[in-house]
């Protein structure tokens, strides 16, 4: 009796079975190495947020806002204000890790440092934003490796696949400008000054 039902279901089952082998076997399921990065790019951009639905009442890059701009904000309030900019006056609302990196890049000019943020990498390079005027370097396993930096665009040209052995250190990049200097430890974030407002 149990051997007849079970017969019930035994094609059904051979045929699911069958799916998936074939598909777990396919060339896309193979196990590739994880990268060194260990983050995905922010697939937003920022500072090109900014300037298209910020900048003309906030001047580029925030330049309208002051040196007093975000003194004494907490984070949770500066993340409210930012929100309601965006949905507001921005007529382009915010949600998620984009919220997130705007809030993030403000945070950036309150305490006068360069915002970066990686938004594609490649095989053979990688590629963001970056406050103009700034330098980009990528430090990658004692070697560092110049930016071309156009404007808020940056790129760094690499050997193909050479962030993809794990046993190398987490890639860092750094930005300067004026004398200051934001270091993104890219193990952790695709994008500086998350965190705390000061």
């Amino acid at each position: 009796m149990i051997s007849k039902s079970l017969k019930k279901f035994e094609f059904p089952f051979v045929t699911i079975l069958t799916v998936i082998i074939m598909t777990g076997c396919g060339m896309d399921s193979v196990e590739k190495k994880p990268s060194s990065t260990r983050v995905q790019p922010l697939t937003f951009s920022p500072l090109t947020y900014f300037d298209s639905q910020c900048s003309r009442c906030h001047g580029p890059n925030g330049a309208h806002y002051g040196d007093d701009f975000g003194k004494g904000l907490s984070e949770k309030k500066l993340r409210t204000i930012v929100d309601d900019m965006a949905a507001g006056p921005g007529e382009a609302p915010l949600e998620g890790a984009e919220l997130a990196a705007q809030v993030a890049f403000h945070h950036s000019l309150i305490v006068k440092t360069p915002f970066i943020v990686l938004t594609k990498l490649e095989t053979n390079g990688m590629r963001g934003e970056v406050m103009p005027g700034s330098e980009v370097i990528l430090e990658v396993d004692g070697k560092s490796f110049a930016a071309e930096v156009d404007g808020r665009d940056w790129s760094i040209s690499l050997p193909e696949n050479s962030l993809d052995d794990p046993a190398k250190d987490a890639p860092i990049l750094i930005a300067r400008r004026e004398g200051s200097e934001t270091r993104l430890d890219l193990s952790r974030n695709s994008y500086s000054h998350s965190g705390t407002v000061n």
